[in-house]
């Protein structure tokens, strides 16, 4: 990845990650912890999806 190039990612692509999707991993790991955002929509999200599977399990 070209240098200062940050990649947005969607509340799928942290889905499919938290899923153990290795493919997603993968592309994430090439990417870079340090180029990969995710906005505060994503953000909440992802909070509201994981209190409502605490609240199933």
């Amino acid at each position: 990845m070209a240098k200062n190039q940050i990649v947005l990612c969607n509340t799928n692509i942290f889905i499919h990650l938290f899923n153990g999707d290795l493919n997603t991993k993968n592309t994430l790991d090439k990417i870079g912890v340090e180029n990969v955002a995710f906005s505060i929509i994503t953000y909440s999200e992802i909070i509201y999806g994981t209190k409502k599977l605490a609240c199933r399990l």
